[in-house]
């Protein structure tokens, strides 16, 4: 299983829901890493965002930019609910009103938007948001967590060896699917998902023995297709 986060969003903007002109670059740098070393996918699956959708389109630009029409045949794409972002800005709005007022045009803005939002999700993962009707971080791992379960059943029922889903999702549900995988607790988790960059990709292992099950994190927060102008993490 190899999960993808996004490419770079458009923060700051009335519709952060859709990939800038460098997340867009970003991913479809990593379809053209991917066909050039012959990868292939089985199944894939995507979040229900727009900018899981316009990831996933970039991917398949670069990787058949390289193949030209001549690879395996790309499986279509089932969306799959819960791998949707976990719920931070409502649980911004709840518990740090005004932060959509902040200034996020300079490199300070951002410094002090990002440490309150830190600061703010710590506080979301301890519960604090829940008489608000917002998903709590428990909620959020258990909705990622079943999705989880549901996309490796799908592998082991798909037997007849080695089988590769793709998955494009966003910073949180990567962060959750190491965090299973790992056995993390809550607030070890939360900060994995501040590290991913935009556009990289984590491998886990699913397999069945008679003896045991095992989902194991093979690497995390790759990014071996991107030079370092193309690497971000909003």
């Amino acid at each position: 299983m190899v999960v993808v986060r996004h490419g770079q969003a458009s923060f700051g903007q009335a519709d952060y829901d859709r990939l800038s002109d460098l997340g867009v670059r970003q991913c479809e740098m990593l379809g053209r890493f991917w066909a050039r070393r012959g990868l292939r996918f089985d199944r894939v699956v995507v979040g229900p965002c727009k900018r899981h959708r316009e990831s996933h389109d970039a991917i398949i630009r670069g990787y058949h930019a390289v193949t030209n029409g001549h690879g395996e045949p790309w499986p279509e794409p089932v969306e799959d609910a819960g791998l949707n972002e976990y719920q931070a800005w409502e649980a911004m709005d709840c518990l740090a009103p005004g932060h959509r007022e902040m200034a996020v045009d300079s490199d300070e803005g951002r410094r002090q938007y990002f440490y309150l939002y830190r600061k703010t999700m710590r506080r979301w993962a301890r519960g604090e948001a829940t008489q608000y009707g917002v998903e709590s971080w428990k909620e959020f791992r258990a909705r990622v967590e079943a999705s989880v379960e549901r996309m490796r059943e799908a592998l082991l029922q798909a037997g007849n060896g080695d089988r590769t889903m793709l998955v494009v999702t966003s910073g949180g549900p990567t962060a959750a699917t190491a965090g299973y995988a790992l056995g993390l607790d809550d607030l070890r988790t939360m900060e994995q998902s501040w590290t991913i960059s935009n556009g990289s990709f984590s491998e886990f292992l699913v397999s069945r023995t008679a003896e045991e099950d095992r989902f194991s994190m093979v690497s995390f927060n790759a990014t071996p297709h991107l030079d370092r102008d193309h690497i971000t993490g909003a």
